[in-house]
């Protein structure tokens, strides 16, 4: 049986909050979700907000069906295009939901990401982090979505900045299909509090190979599998 310390760990209010979107009935989400759990410190100060669809709304309670508090919201929908969960992540709606849960900070995970080991406490007090893209200049290279850390102060500002509409639409020249993206510019242009290139790959991994991250977003479609090796050495994974 998975480890079950989430059953009673989880906070109805926390000003930070895990965020997981996942409209699939995805075989990862509940190892991801109770390994990712285990990992946040101090014990006890995250809320769990979770985001599923009309199709996999059973799926996803059977999982938390004995924790002890999830915000879980259901969307009217199966599924989202690409384009539709990206203006989802910058939609006024999500914020709002973080913000009811009491969130000040939130932590984005998606089931192709995870976190490998505790720490991510030392990065919560940046506005955006997020593993580095190694095609981006350093001044927007720090933000990828699978695995970071937002503030809601900022996300509230980059939006206004954006002028995305309440569903989260963008207009050109903001890249609407990627929202990390369109964050990571809009941090650079608001000087947001952002840590370079070197301290957000011992974050998270993605692109760029580091020996020991906190987290990391599917590194096999970008790294050597020696490196993937190495990776899963240091994950600490729920009983």
């Amino acid at each position: 049986m998975l480890w079950d310390g989430v059953s009673t760990g989880l906070p109805r209010h926390a000003e930070r909050v895990l965020v997981v979107v996942e409209m699939r009935e995805h075989e990862d989400l509940e190892v991801v979700l109770r390994s990712s759990i285990r990992l946040l410190e101090p014990r006890g100060t995250w809320a769990l907000l979770l985001v599923c669809g009309e199709r996999n709304k059973t799926f996803v309670e059977q999982i938390v069906k004995r924790w002890s508090f999830v915000h879980l919201h259901c969307l009217p929908i199966s599924n989202f295009s690409r384009e539709g969960y990206a203006n989802f992540r910058r939609s006024q709606e999500l914020l709002s939901w973080i913000e009811g849960a009491g969130g000040k900070l939130a932590l984005f995970l998606e089931c192709d990401s995870l976190l490998l080991r505790s720490g991510v406490e030392s990065y919560c007090s940046y506005d955006l982090v997020g593993a580095p893209w190694s095609w981006e200049e350093d001044a927007t290279c720090v933000g990828n979505g699978g695995l970071s850390i937002r503030r809601c102060e900022f996300l509230r500002a980059a939006l206004a900045h954006m002028q995305a509409t309440c569903a989260g639409e963008v207009a050109s020249p903001w890249p609407s299909r990627n929202e990390d993206i369109c964050f990571a510019r809009a941090a650079a242009d608001l000087a947001a509090d952002v840590p370079s290139r070197k301290v957000a790959q011992e974050f998270s991994v993605e692109t760029i190979y580091h020996p020991a991250p906190i987290g990391c977003h599917k590194p096999w479609q970008y790294l050597l599998p020696s490196d993937m090796q190495r990776l899963l050495q240091i994950w600490e994974p729920a009983d």
